[in-house]
């Protein structure tokens, strides 16, 4: 058997209602059994005559034998961000502009991913974000930076040093799936809000499009399947990975899914 824990109040929390409604349907129909609201506060072990066990204990004092746990928990900053000497926000992530330049360096030093915070545009600390920052960046550097002379900008630390100019507008890194073209460019870091998408097996995925800056309907089935599948088919950023992973797809819906390893 398989337990669900979620700590909020339903499954997929970000997602639209009806998705989370066909998710939940889709895990009951497999004999998933489902908490929320309540999270795991402890992980017991018990030997009974020989016999080891463990239990997970619930926030409401339930408690769950289990063979094994699959923990999915939050993040906190890494101790290098904590040691920089550089302005953080109280949750430990360095303070930010909108340009991703961290507060109090002339500009001239910049921060990205979940170790950085815009308190006026706080974003999510996902891969979309990160991978978006370092395009919108490396954008930055190869049109408004790289003739700038580093000399001419003085030592970081003396307080008569230049500040770093802002970066001239650049195009938000909405492909895939959006083009470019449809987007301002602009001289601030956007994120471009693309959808969520969930894989649930082979031929069930959901997609949510409602909250995405090109808005569509709730996707699932399918088609969501599709569009997840190529969605990550479209990261592939080699060769061989573009000719291996379809191969790997096709072993495991024809042969299934490998459960050893050699």
């Amino acid at each position: 058997s398989m337990t669900l824990v979620e700590a909020g109040p339903r499954l997929l929390g970000t997602f639209d209602q009806a998705l989370v409604d066909y998710v939940t349907s889709f895990l009951l129909q497999r004999n998933v059994a489902i908490r929320t609201d309540v999270s795991v506060v402890a992980v017991q072990e018990t030997e009974i005559e020989g016999h080891h066990s463990t239990t997970a204990v619930l926030g409401d004092g339930t408690q769950i034998p289990f063979g094994m746990m699959v923990w999915s928990a939050g993040l906190e900053p890494v101790e290098l961000v904590k040691q920089c000497n550089l302005p953080l926000h109280s949750n430990g992530r360095l303070q930010i502009d909108g340009f991703l330049r961290v507060q109090g360096t002339g500009g001239r030093v910049f921060a990205l991913g979940d170790c950085a915070m815009n308190e006026d545009h706080p974003l999510p600390p996902l891969a979309s974000v990160a991978e978006q920052q370092g395009a919108y960046l490396s954008e930055c550097f190869n049109q408004s930076y790289k003739d700038q002379d580093p000399d001419q900008l003085g030592d970081l630390d003396d307080d008569c040093g230049s500040t770093l100019p802002p970066p001239a507008p650049v195009p938000p890194a909405a492909w895939p799936p959006y083009p470019t073209f449809l987007f301002q460019p602009s001289s601030t870091f956007r994120y471009i809000t693309k959808g969520s998408m969930v894989g649930l097996g082979m031929g069930e995925a959901v997609a949510d499009m409602t909250k995405a800056d090109l808005a569509g309907p709730p996707i699932t089935g399918f088609m969501a399947f599709v569009m997840w599948r190529g969605y990550y088919f479209s990261r592939q950023f080699s060769w061989s990975n573009m000719i291996l992973v379809p191969m790997f797809w096709f072993k495991s819906a024809v042969f299934g899914r490998d459960i050893s390893r050699f």
